[in-house]
């Protein structure tokens, strides 16, 4: 956008954003410290008010790391009031932290969630501008962090909170131009003279160090770079996002059909794999990305990696990702009524309907089954045990169950013969006497 009128390119930028992603007419919460990008961004929006029709909030965060920031809090509940909007306050109580940042970072999250929740806000407004965008990139490379050159987003989501950020191209230069002009005074932080913290770290010595050793605009370089990784990001968004819809969810977990994987780039695995993981929020390291994207260039036999809370499972064409394990199943006779056994409900039912299920019956929870007039019992295979003239391993193969499931589910004995198993879907041939259903508890 050209910038050659300040006055006008702020709020025309301001209003274009909110022209992009405002659509409910829900209150707008504004994260305020009182510093010049929060200070434009709320006269901005003040202005914007009465013109796009928005209610505006304002919440401020008194971190107590200065002995005049309880004044300055006073000061600014007077400023936002006297324009007639809402002022929110909430004081840290002192926190003892190895990582101080970090921790208030979370106190002023759960603040403003709590005060989006209890006024219906469609998202906190964030000041942060172009220089936070390049200090973010350097940061997230040093770090290891996936994307590490996409900076921040305009629109992010952490937890429960909507976040927005109107001002991610705007300079802070032009933003202190714009308050002057406007005879708008701001408070500047001591605490960002002070080397103690990393962002402080990054503005007054790296930085300045990396541009006097390369000679070269670091700063600006970085903000490009990112907004070419965020161009890239919504081309793999785009590229995996049928890959999601053949999703099959149930109680263990989700699973999805590999099938339109197989001819795709390994960097599309790869997004596929970290956009999955930050879906579901566990964490996992690019290592573990690499072994698993790489895996799906052969998937030329069962693959299972454990993660924190999840067992990642790849066989037969498809990819599972548990949450849970099937319970321990207790060897039982069945007969009509319902009880419970291990994990499993069971019920057992007169019918003269034939039903049966497969495993992909049994993932969405059903697992039901017809059986004819007899006594039989359920218990886990074992080893090298037939299902007539078949190993029931072979036989498990050559249906294309899934490894994991093949000891996880029962076979229907009578005595000590397998009469029939659960997972290949086989239509029964029986006159049937009983239906049997199994339900996880």
């Amino acid at each position: 956008m050209d910038r050659g009128d300040s006055e006008d390119t702020l709020i025309q930028e301001v209003r274009f954003f909110l022209q992009r992603y405002f659509f409910t007419k829900k209150p707008l919460l504004l994260g305020y410290s009182g510093g010049p990008d929060s200070k434009a961004l709320l006269y901005v929006l003040h202005q914007l008010q009465k013109e796009m029709d928005f209610s505006l909030l304002v919440a401020h965060i008194d971190h107590g790391w200065r002995v005049e920031s309880g004044e300055e809090a006073a000061f600014l509940r007077k400023e936002v009031e006297g324009l007639g909007l809402p002022f929110f306050e909430k004081k840290i109580q002192k926190i003892f932290s190895s990582n101080l940042e970090e921790r208030c970072r979370l106190e002023r999250h759960v603040f403003f969630e709590d005060l989006c929740k209890k006024y219906g806000c469609e998202a906190v407004l964030l000041a942060h501008q172009k220089e936070d965008v390049m200090e973010t990139v350097l940061k997230r490379f040093l770090e290891g962090a996936h994307f590490a050159f996409q900076g921040m987003s305009e629109i992010s989501e952490i937890g429960g909170l909507v976040i927005w950020r109107p001002l991610l191209s705007v300079p802070k230069k032009e933003l202190e131009g714009w308050l002057n002009r406007k005879n708008l005074s701001y408070f500047q932080d001591r605490t960002n003279e002070e080397n103690r913290f990393l962002r402080s770290r990054m503005r007054n010595e790296i930085f300045p160090y990396l541009e006097r050793t390369f000679a070269k605009n670091i700063r600006e370089n970085l903000y490009h770079t990112s907004v070419r990784a965020k161009e890239l990001q919504k081309y793999l968004d785009r590229k995996v996002a049928s890959w999601f819809l053949t999703e099959e969810k149930g109680p263990l977990g989700s699973f999805f059909d590999l099938s339109s994987f197989v001819t795709a780039e390994l960097v599309e695995k790869k997004h596929f794999f970290k956009s999955l993981f930050h879906r579901e929020e566990i964490e996992v390291s690019r290592d573990v990305i690499e072994k698993l994207s790489r895996f799906l260039e052969r998937m030329d036999r069962p693959l299972h990696e454990e993660l924190k809370g999840c067992q990642v499972y790849i066989d037969r064409g498809f990819l599972f990702l548990c949450r849970k394990s099937f319970p321990l199943w207790e060897e039982v006779s069945l007969e009509e009524g319902t009880f419970v056994s291990g994990g499993w409900n069971i019920s057992v039912t007169s019918s003269d309907d034939n039903v049966t299920c497969s495993w992909l019956d049994i993932w969405k929870g059903k697992v039901a089954f017809s059986l004819p007039e007899g006594k039989f019992i359920l218990r886990i295979a074992k080893s090298g045990e037939r299902i007539g003239k078949k190993r029931l391993g072979r036989y498990w193969q050559e249906h294309r169950v899934p490894f994991f499931f093949r000891f996880s589910l029962p076979v229907v004995c009578q005595g000590d013969e397998v009469y029939s198993e659960l997972l290949c879907g086989n239509k029964p041939t029986h006159i049937p006497k009983w239906n049997v259903t199994l339900m996880l508890l």
